[in-house]
């Protein structure tokens, strides 16, 4: 996402290596009983 439109430019190439697997796990902690700004609301659509 933070580089789609280098990419696109073809200014960054993205190379993928088969034995490579990254996985990475976010944990998101929020009061559930408070309204989320848009920003917040936001962030977790993408994170989502």
């Amino acid at each position: 996402m933070c580089v789609e439109q280098e990419i696109a430019q073809k200014t960054l190439y993205e190379v993928r290596i088969r034995e490579l697997h990254v996985e990475r796990k976010i944990r998101l902690v929020y009061p559930t009983r408070r309204a989320l700004s848009h920003a917040a609301k936001a962030f977790l659509e993408v994170v989502g």
